[in-house]
């Protein structure tokens, strides 16, 4: 089962790398904003900064993060979420976003993240995610399988290039 997991988390991850036009950008890590999580050079987290209504928002938010099973089995998995989160003063965001992200296909799945951030002077941005994906597990009796990061610090930078799956993951090109 943990084998089957953590394969199925790195197919997901691989897919999206590869996914078709219409499934979302070309490059699935790509935003405006673009960083890391808990400075862990594996992974990576991105979210774009536009106007709607005349207000700022956060949108687009995609991360590859790690995840803890409640079955045991751990893997790094890409998710990207819908939704906005509208930027109040200071340049404070807050909220939870779903998602049918790539490791969220089925119909019972659900991806979310919980962020929480503020964008600061000189195009850099912090905060924090929690995520959590639950999906119907392949098993006999067909179950869910809550998958989650835990309470985790990001900080992002305008116009970085980070991409936690290349050679020099560690440095923003």
């Amino acid at each position: 089962m943990r084998r089957g997991l953590l394969l199925g988390l790195c197919i997901a991850a691989a897919w999206a790398i590869v996914a078709p036009a219409h499934a979302g950008p070309k490059d699935p890590f790509a935003a405006a904003y673009e960083g890391r999580v808990e400075r862990d050079r594996t992974t990576w987290l991105g979210f774009d900064v536009i106007r709607d209504d005349g207000r700022r928002k956060v949108a687009r938010v995609a991360a590859y993060v790690p995840y803890n099973c409640d079955d045991g089995a751990a893997a790094h998995g890409y998710g990207r979420v819908n939704g906005r989160l509208t930027v109040g003063p200071g340049g404070r965001f807050a909220g939870t976003l779903e998602g049918d992200g790539v490791i969220a296909r089925g119909a019972d799945d659900r991806l979310t993240y919980a962020l929480r951030g503020r964008l600061g002077a000189g195009g850099r941005a912090r905060g924090t995610i929690d995520a959590v994906v639950r999906f119907r597990s392949k098993a006999r009796g067909g179950g869910f399988t809550r998958c989650y990061t835990g309470v985790l610090d990001w900080r992002a930078r305008r116009g970085a290039d980070t991409d936690p799956l290349s050679r020099q993951a560690g440095r923003a090109r």
